[in-house]
């Protein structure tokens, strides 16, 4: 790649980072403080404009005539508790890894056919089998590539 020419964005030994700024969090807990919204003194620290901010949102939650109160609690219990994920069940059937990819995707189908695994779990399957096939062409050709260049170059 050779010498790299300095810009004005390389830093040096001894340069200090640019400041990063501040988070969309801290910019909107600084706004309530600075406007003493939620009862907060421009003196609040962080902690109390973000408790207080939460608090005022669990009022809505709660409030059985708040329009909101549906936003308001999807909201708690997004920042209250991580999303649950959805996981697949463990799925058995017969499958031979040595097999022809073609080979693999019947036994894929006939799994499903049967019953015994679910659709979406078959098509993930397939998709699966198919990235393994665009993976060893990638390397065949790339390995191609190299005996090529080197019958090219002389043998080197």
């Amino acid at each position: 790649m050779g010498n790299k020419t300095p810009t004005k964005t390389t830093l040096k030994p001894g340069d200090n980072l640019p400041a990063r700024g501040k988070s969309k969090k801290t910019l909107i807990l600084d706004m309530l403080k600075a406007r003493s919204m939620l009862s907060l003194k421009k003196t609040s620290t962080t902690d109390e404009a973000e408790q207080a901010f939460f608090h005022h949102v669990a009022e809505s939650a709660f409030n059985l005539e708040d329009g909101n109160r549906g936003m308001c609690l999807k909201l708690l219990a997004d920042k209250g508790w991580a999303s649950v994920k959805p996981s697949s069940e463990l799925v058995e059937f017969e499958f031979d890894a040595n097999d022809a990819p073609h080979v693999q995707a019947a036994r894929v189908m006939s799994a499903a056919a049967m019953g015994r695994i679910p659709p979406d779990i078959a098509s993930m399957f397939i998709q699966s089998i198919k990235n393994m096939i665009d993976i060893e062409e990638f390397t065949s050709l790339k390995d191609r590539i190299v005996k090529l260049e080197e019958a090219l170059n002389g043998g080197t």
